[in-house]
């Protein structure tokens, strides 16, 4: 399976929907390639909840650059894999559509923090770095990470030599039942 191109609602319920019949067909697991600019967080995070809730290893491959919403997804692997040549970019979500009184202003700054905190904790919940760190990387600009210091921080836990695949390393074991 694959998530190339942008994270938008027709790609997000694709690949839900993919995830589901594989399942349903009684895969022993299930691998998504990503190589993508990001786009929508909400769907990126539906991609993320669907690929946690399913009873099979889900395996979830960088290759090219993973950015943004999709680095989310990413985090979604039991395995995590990146090619040594992929990039892993993270930042803080855009919202460029407000308009409102300033107190409707205000609200949504308040439910924008709490969107920005389930992000985060979303990515560092397996990784080496605490969030408060990571907010402040990503504070106002891109945090952009080299295959290799993406594995150092713990946000992938395989790192394959560009141009090999899956048989770099062993398959995962068998989830247990939800």
């Amino acid at each position: 399976m694959f998530l190339f191109g942008t994270i938008d609602p027709e790609k997000a319920e694709r690949i839900c929907k993919v995830v589901e019949l594989a399942v349903m067909s009684n895969v022993e697991s299930v691998i998504l390639y990503i190589s993508c600019e990001g786009g929508d967080l909400f769907y990126g995070m539906s991609i993320y909840e669907v690929l946690r809730a399913v009873p099979v290893p889900v395996v979830t491959f960088a290759v090219g650059g993973c950015f943004s919403a999709a680095a989310l997804v990413l985090q979604a692997g039991d395995v995590r894999i990146m090619s040594d040549r992929s990039w892993l970019m993270l930042h803080e979500f855009y919202q460029d559509y407000f308009r409102g009184t300033v107190t409707e202003f205000e609200e949504a700054l308040e439910v924008n923090r709490k969107i920005l905190d389930d992000m985060i904790q979303a990515l560092v919940e397996r990784s080496k770095v605490t969030a408060e760190w990571l907010k402040e990387r990503i504070k106002k600009r891109d945090f952009w990470l080299r295959s290799s210091e993406a594995y150092d921080m713990g946000f992938v836990d395989v790192l394959v030599p560009s141009g090999r695949g899956l048989e770099a390393f062993k398959k995962p074991k068998k989830k247990g039942k939800i």
